[in-house]
């Protein structure tokens, strides 16, 4: 008999997967393998043909019948095969759910054993392989002089895979039948047990560690393992693995038994007796066994696990750390080793998630079964992987990984294998915006480390707990433990969602949180036994210890934020606890209010929980001041609130508040309370308009001096109002706020006082560097100021649509509601001029033309909704003296279109693409691309971490590898920088054009722009990406859509009387350019052009008085080609509701 270790001689195989061309493939490549798995393994047989399609050759016919012919053939040789074998025994009693597979392997090993005994050939160990090749559908079998030589395995087996891969059609009933995987798997399983009750896997003479049983078995199915079939490799795997599960189950019993029998042999003192003799063979044979069983693991390590945990098919990599995780946990005094640690390191970072997740799995696993002490071996693998395991909780692309991370963490935590650097890492980055089972995973981490670090600490202070107190001491410093915890969150996260997760431990005791932040520290007294004052040292440092600082108090009200968020939003919590809490909470809102007023940062987060208590639906906060007799209170938090509103520079904090109390079915404000807001709100608007109105009082020599003092007074007055005046816009989102006294006023004021006399040619020629320096924060406050007057507008065009009564509607003038907008409109078409071509000034120019287009689209769309039925006064004559309000004249138009034309050329250069143009645009669109965007920031520090996943071996590479490693590695830092900041760029500038691009489009489906505009955003529709590409498709479908409805566009050409160039006839054209409906431009039809009605008019945009001569139609023929458009929409009222959103 040859030793078994003759197999381990040959070196493991190395081959390219057949059914895979690359190592790493992802989960749904997985899937789609698995899924064409399951169709072969149907029991029926396929031919193998092919399903391309291509050109038929002339023989393609001959061809055809000559190949399903011989496909016929195939099927038939390989089912008239199967049908003339010989099925083996076992194979057929494994598929057979009623066979008894211990009565079967104990039958299996007494034929095995009869035919050692008469020397026999090994017909035994021949159907026990053949069992594995029947398993994954091979029907080509091993005889029994094949399995003689254990020396010539390896070419037996080459010899096998050979003739198994040349079968055209494959079963593997081991994957597809997972009932008799579960026989299979039993049945070895029984017979490694049974071998050991029989002595069938030790040597009887004791010279060799191996027997002959186990020879055969772990030498033919390693050899399966090395095989380039995946079925094949896959079962013999798993099967082996299995056999080490089972001989880690024996030895387990064993090494007990031989410390029992070693107990006994130290008691006995008398080495001569009998019994000490028994006890000390018995001792021998129990050593001989664990050393042939550790013998067999060495082998199976080296043969299968060393090679199969780096398999190119994951479900193998998966199989072998699972059962090598299932080996630790049964026999961890072998297994729990670095040498067996390392498979689950190096795999850590397996490319496949399926892997990744199992292998996180069992290592979470592995660490929950040891209760009390860590193996050194564990210890050593996480001292070396805990920072992998920080990293792939943070950063995995699986949640599944992630949360079995932060599980290992929680154990590692529990261990001590953390120090608190590296924890509070961890709080740091807590999930925030991640899903709510990783926020859940990673709260139970902070509250693990606060309650250790409570037992820490505790022990300090022990001496100080033990004193008499009126307060909990010991929750009092746990609480602070935590609030040191949480200081290393980055500041203006959420923390009340962080605590949201553990707020169920504070059920019986929240108000303590409330107590703890209303404590003033220093009046804490300390009695001892007797009833006496204590006052030392240690009681003035732990005071000092335990007083709240701003930071500390801004985290503990988020806690107590967290607490009422779990409480209001846990179905599981009764509404009458619900309620009681609440009771509770209003007994300590007072005096929470009025402590947060003190300090902006936490009267934000009073805020974020007065907010929530608001909306609470079941139960809200007000009602229960109001069962309480306490609505005075309820009030003066109330007050308080807008008073803060009015007075700090907070803003978008109120925003959430404010959607809530002002929402008409909420009814949470009393009448004082919205009296209050009323004088608020006015008082904020004369305070506007006082410091429009000051003026300035500074002596200067020249009037160029005068002029330009009067500018920078200008430019400080928007500075110094807008955010004052986004105060009132932020409110007037969610209330009307025409009606305010003077706001009229600060209308005019804005138009005559700061539009009309800016002027930015005069400070561009003499104060240009200082302007620009600033141009940021002037563009924001410029903008926050049109945000607001369209606000105005917006309320004025809303209750003017719900007047539906003609006799109401003849009380309202049209022109004293709007006629302090024709100004406005004016002005801001003099500043859109008067920003020139100064490529310093395109942001701005910008902001002027976007809102321009809502200006003036919200009249468009009011003129073409009630111009033929409606009864307000002075309607048709307002509209018509201030034509500037629904028409724009022709060179304004090319205004627009040049801003157009450089947002598109700035993505167009981003993408890199050439863009097509017209002959008459300008060649100097280029000059606003900005070229320190494309400067590379060249102050990377790319510093290169070790691999956490080399062995120890790889600590001998060189400096100058590791050199080049590094400069490699900063080379693609560099590189990823550069793609994200082109990819930042290319977005900004997609947004830009795709914003300007929804306006225009808005305004030639108005008639406010002709025809030629719209063709010009088409033109380079395919070149600029996927979102400018939909926007202009959809207005395609729209056009189409309208000129199908809109029957015989001929008729209607008469009446739009429309020149060559689909343009108004009459001068006007001079002023407000050639108006065109998308629907109305049919040039075959110009000869009906009558000329002898066009009729002039004088339009000045320059804020002067115009005067008119035309009749009442001027607007009218020019609106017909749009009104179906506009009646049909279902945005004209929301556009009218909010013209902010047009």
């Amino acid at each position: 008999m040859v030793r078994r270790s003759t197999r381990t001689k040959s070196k493991p195989v190395q081959y390219k997967e057949t059914d895979s061309s690359e190592d790493e493939r992802s989960g749904s490549e997985i899937e789609e393998e698995e899924e064409k798995e399951k169709e072969e393994e149907e029991y029926t047989y396929k031919s193998s043909r092919s399903n391309k399609r291509s050109r038929k050759p002339s023989n393609y016919n001959k061809q055809s019948k000559r190949l399903k012919q011989n496909n016929g053939k195939s099927v038939k040789a390989i089912r008239q095969m199967e049908d003339n074998m010989e099925e083996n025994y076992l194979f057929e009693a494994l598929m057979n759910t009623e066979t008894n597979i211990s009565d079967l392997a104990l039958d299996w090993l007494e034929s095995y054993e009869e035919e050692v005994a008469d020397s026999q050939q090994n017909e035994a160990i021949t159907n026990l392989i053949n069992l594995i090749l029947r398993s994954c559908g091979s029907l080509h079998l091993f005889q029994p002089h094949d399995l003689i030589n254990l020396e010539s395995c390896d070419e037996t087996t080459e010899e096998i895979t050979i003739a198994f891969g040349q079968q055209t059609s494959h079963k593997w009933p081991y994957k597809a039948l997972p009932t008799f995987k579960k026989n299979v798997a039993i049945f070895f399983t029984n017979i490694i047990e049974l071998s050991h009750e029989k002595g069938l896997l030790y040597n009887e003479d004791k010279q060799e560690l191996s027997s002959d049983l186990m020879s055969y078995i772990l030498t033919w199915i390693s050899c399966l393992t090395t095989t380039t079939i995946r079925s094949l490799r896959y079962t013999s795997v798993e099967i082996l693995m299995l056999i080490q599960i089972e001989l880690c189950r024996i030895i387990k019993t064993v090494s007990a038994n031989l410390e029992r029998t070693e107990n006994q042999l130290n008691r006995l003192k008398d080495t001569t007796k009998a019994k000490y003799k028994s006890l000390n063979e018995t001792s021998k044979t129990y050593k001989h066994e664990i050393d042939t069983i550790t013998d067999y693991f060495q082998d199976i390590t080296k043969t299968v696990i060393d090679n199969r945990y780096k398999d190119v098919d994951p479900q193998i990599r998966l199989t072998c750390l699972k059962d090598l995780n299932e080996s630790m946990i049964i026999f961890p005094q072998f297994f729990c080793q670095g040498v067996y640690l390392r498979y689950f390191g190096w795999s850590l970072t397996d490319s496949i998630s399926q892997v990744r997740v199992e292998n996180s799995k069992v290592l979470l696993r592995l660490y929950k079964s040891f209760k009390n002490e860590v193996p050194l071996g564990l210890q050593q693998f996480s001292e070396k992987y805990k920072s992998q395991f920080v990293k792939m909780s943070q950063i995995d692309s699986d949640l599944q990984v992630k949360l079995n991370c932060f599980g290992i963490l929680n154990e590692l935590l529990k261990r001590g294998f953390l120090d608190e650097e590296e924890s509070k890492g961890i709080i740091q980055a807590y999930p925030f915006d991640k899903n709510i089972k990783l926020q859940i995973e990673c709260s139970k981490f902070i509250e693990l480390y606060n309650n250790e670090e409570f037992e820490n600490v505790k022990d300090k202070y022990d001496t100080i707990l033990i004193y008499k107190n009126d307060q909990n001491l010991s929750f009092i410093l746990k609480m602070k433990l935590l609030i040191n915890s949480c200081k290393s969150v980055e500041e203006g996260k959420p923390l009340s969602d962080m605590f949201v997760h553990i707020a169920s431990e504070y059920n019986k005791n929240w108000e303590l949180l409330v107590d703890y932040f209303l404590l003033d520290v220093s009046s804490l007294k300390f009695n001892d036994e007797n009833d006496e004052d204590i006052e030392n040292e240690e009681i003035t440092n732990f005071q000092n210890y335990i007083e709240l600082q701003l930071q500390d108090k801004i985290i503990l009200l988020q806690f107590i934020n967290g607490y009422f968020k779990y409480i209001l939003n846990n179905k599981k919590i009764t509404q009458e606890i619900v309620t009681n809490q609440l009771t509770k909470l209003i007994e300590h809102l007072p005096r929470l209010g009025s402590e947060c007023l003190k300090e902006k940062k936490l009267f934000i987060s009073f805020l974020n929980l007065w907010t929530e208590l608001t909306v609470y639906q079941k139960d809200s906060i007000f009602n229960l001041f109001n069962k309480l007799d306490k609505i005075e209170q309820y009030e003066d938090i109330t007050k308080n609130i807008f008073k803060y509103f009015k007075e700090s520079n907070l803003s978008n904090e109120f925003n959430e508040y404010f959607i809530k109390v002002f929402e008409p079915s909420k009814n949470v404000l009393t009448t004082n309370c919205k009296s209050f807001a009323q004088t608020s709100l006015q008082e904020l608007v004369e305070e506007i308009n006082q410091i429009i109105l000051d003026e300035d009082n500074e002596e200067t020599e020249s009037y160029s001096e005068i002029e330009m003092n009067e500018q920078k007074t200008i430019i400080q007055k928007i500075n110094k109002v807008s955010p004052l005046i986004l105060k009132l816009k932020q409110i007037g989102d969610f209330i009307n706020i025409t009606n305010l006294t003077n706001i009229s006023d600060l209308i005019d004021n804005l138009t005559f006082k700061i539009f009309k006399k800016l002027h930015f040619s005069l400070i561009l020629s003499n104060w240009k560097q200082n302007f620009l320096a600033q141009t940021e924060s002037f563009e924001n406050n410029l903008s926050n100021l049109f945000d607001f007057i369209l606000t105005i507008l917006s309320w004025k065009f809303e209750k003017l649509m719900e007047v539906q009564n003609e006799k109401e509607q003849k009380s309202i003038a049209i022109d004293l509601q709007f006629d302090n907008f024709v100004d406005l409109i004016n002005e801001i078409i003099k500043l859109i001029y008067d920003c020139q071509k100064d490529k310093e000034m395109i942001q701005i120019k910008t902001i002027l033309i976007l809102k321009y287009i809502e200006f003036i689209s919200s009249f468009k769309f009011f003129y073409v909704k009630y111009q033929n039925n409606n009864e307000f006064e002075n309607f048709k004559q307002f509209f018509q003296s201030n034509i500037q309000l629904i028409l724009i004249k022709r060179d304004l138009q090319f205004e627009i279109l040049e801003l157009f034309l450089i947002k598109e050329n700035q993505l167009g250069h981003e993408l890199n693409v050439e863009l097509d143009r017209n002959d008459d645009e300008g060649v100097n669109y280029d000059d606003y691309i900005k070229r320190n965007e494309h400067r590379d920031d060249s102050n990377i520090n790319a510093i290169r971490e070790s691999s956490l996943f080399d062995d120890d071996d790889d600590d001998n590479e060189t400096q100058q590898e590791t050199q080049q490693e590094t400069q490699t590695e900063t080379q693609k830092i560099q590189e990823q920088i550069k793609e994200n900041r082109k990819r930042e760029r290319i977005w900004k500038y997609e947004k830009e054009l795709a914003l300007l691009t929804l306006k225009i489009i808005s305004l030639f489906n108005l008639g406010l722009v002709q025809e030629d505009i719209w063709q010009r955003l088409e033109l380079n529709s395919g070149k600029l990406g996927d979102v400018y590409k939909q926007i202009i498709n959809q207005q395609q479908k729209k056009i189409e859509s309208m000129k199908e409805h809109s029957g015989n566009a001929d008729n209607n050409m008469e009446d739009l009387n429309l020149d060559e160039e689909g343009g108004r006839t009459d001068p006007i054209e001079e002023n407000v350019g050639k108006n065109t409906s998308p629907v109305a431009n049919e040039e075959d039809n110009n000869d009906n052009v009558d000329d002898s009605e066009s009729l002039q008019a004088d339009h000045n945009v320059d804020g002067h008085d115009n005067t008119t001569n035309q009749p009442e139609d001027i607007i009218e023929h020019n609106e017909s080609n749009v009104n179906e458009d506009i009646s049909n929409s279902n945005d004209a009222n929301n556009v009218l509701t909010n013209p902010v959103s047009t």
